[in-house]
């Protein structure tokens, strides 16, 4: 009985502890490219004022979890895996922080800023798919427009669909290849631009 006893006080002690764990969340950020990662080098564009954004995404991804997919139909929203951001926000400045190093000689501001500026191009980016399969690939898939700012004139109307392989199986190793995909859409966008 006494056996009984302590085996029963052990277990309850354990469901207590047990109860009053929680896991911490890890929170990620895309990161902007670098030199290295700039394919249009000689890229020279003329003084413009460039904005990006406004910025769509689908209603899955508009939340602070990260999701990725697990199947043609269905998809996983990582309880403890998040965005340190609104992913709309991220969206917005990241592209813009890669096309200021694309094109040196053009001043890159996000929406909220440009919004308020006069000339120049403005690029609005429809991100339809940004996800993929953990230690697979990522998939992003935009529609975006250059328009001329003042008249609102679409100059370019464009579809990215770009893949990148994921280079391990964590979050880490996924959200960098979230950012390689970003890089390649952004180097897209700055071979537009230049031709302008």
């Amino acid at each position: 009985m006494k056996k009984l006893t302590a085996l029963s006080m052990l277990s309850i002690l354990f469901i207590i502890t047990g109860c009053g764990y929680s896991q911490s969340s890890r929170f990620y950020m895309l990161s902007p490219a670098s030199l290295k990662d700039i394919q249009s080098a000689e890229i020279s564009s003329g003084k413009d004022t460039i904005t990006v954004g406004p910025v769509t995404i689908p209603v899955v991804l508009n939340r602070p979890q990260i999701v990725s997919l697990t199947g043609n139909n269905s998809v996983t929203i990582s309880e403890y895996d998040r965005w340190a951001g609104s992913l709309c926000y991220i969206l917005n400045t990241t592209p813009t922080e890669n096309l200021s190093i694309m094109l040196p000689s053009c001043t890159v501001v996000p929406y909220e800023l440009g919004r308020r500026l006069e000339g120049g191009y403005q690029i609005v980016l429809d991100v339809q798919q940004f996800d993929g399969v953990m230690g697979k690939k990522v998939v992003l898939k935009a529609g975006w427009v250059v328009l001329k700012k003042d008249t609102k004139t679409p100059l370019i109307v464009k579809k990215s669909d770009i893949e990148v392989d994921v280079k391990g199986v964590g979050y880490d190793d996924f959200v960098a290849s979230m950012s390689n995909a970003l890089v390649k859409l952004s180097n897209e966008i700055a071979g537009v631009i230049n031709q302008l």
